[in-house]
Parts: structure tokens; sequence; C-alpha cells
């Protein structure tokens, strides 16, 4: 059975918070359970993330990952797709929740997506601003399920 991982992309104020985290652990370094604390918050937030696993038998797992080493999968419901469409597109999230606000009320990134089409179901499983990594990935999930890519960008 082939898989193909899509890591999901981090907020860029996740990293920010993380990375201020292990600062201040550093500064707080004679008092051990503070330090304790912030480096393993900060730790916690630099080394998560999500990844989505697809198969060639279509059994997909959404995964928590550390440091890319995979500690929780749960089953990744996807209607198998009808074909597959690379583009590219312009996305903005909202921070306006908790202490990321103060970084501003939105980010704004372009990217290129891999999104899936079924009858019933349109889900981007991937974005990066790598063109050339995100078109490799497409067509290596194309030939392994067998679906069409469009190409948005050619």
């Amino acid at each position: 059975m082939k898989s193909i991982y899509f890591p999901q992309i981090k907020p860029t104020t996740a990293m920010i918070i993380g990375y201020v985290f292990l600062i201040f652990s550093f500064f707080s370094f004679d008092q051990i359970n503070q330090f304790i604390t912030l480096f393993l918050l900060g730790i916690l937030i630099v080394g998560y993330n999500i990844r989505y696993e697809i198969t060639s038998d279509f059994n997909n797992k959404k995964a928590f990952t550390f440091f890319s080493v995979p500690i929780i999968k749960f089953k990744f419901n996807l209607d198998f797709p009808d074909y597959i469409s690379l583009f590219e597109s312009s996305y903005s999230k909202s921070n306006t929740w908790g202490p990321v606000s103060a970084l501003g009320t939105s980010s704004k990134a372009d990217m290129m997506s891999i999104r899936l089409f079924s009858a019933t179901q349109k889900t981007s499983i991937y974005k990066s601003g790598n063109y050339k990594k995100v078109e490799k990935k497409a067509k290596e999930l194309s030939e392994m399920l067998g679906v069409e890519l469009y190409n948005a960008n050619n």
C-alpha cells in the first residue's frame, strides 16, 4: 500500500509564540519551574503539526505529529475524488483570537493548493508557496489514485 503525506501549514503566529516562549524560558533559567514550563510550552507549540496521509486504497488518516513523528492518527473521511485540481490562490486567515490578535488582525499569503473534488465534497489537502513541490505531490497523487489532474496554471 503506497501513501503520500501532506503536512499542513502551521500559522506564522503560532511559530512566533512558540519561539517567544523558548526565548523567555532562557531568561528565567534561575527559576527552574518557570524555565521548564515555558520551555516545554515552546517546544510543544513549535514541534506539533498536522498531516494528512492519503493511501492507494483510500484508507486515509489525519495524524498529529511532533517534529514529524506521528503521535496520534485518526481516520480522515474523504470521498474518492472525481478529479484533482492544482491552482494558485491567496489565503487570508483571521488573527482576532487570543494572544495573537496583538500581532495583527489577519495574515495573507499567496500559495499553490491541491484540492480534491467529488460530487459532494471539495477538500484542500495541501498548500505551499513552492510551486514545484506542490506540482510534484499533485502528480504523484493523481498517478497513485488514477484520477485526472487539472492544473490551472498551465
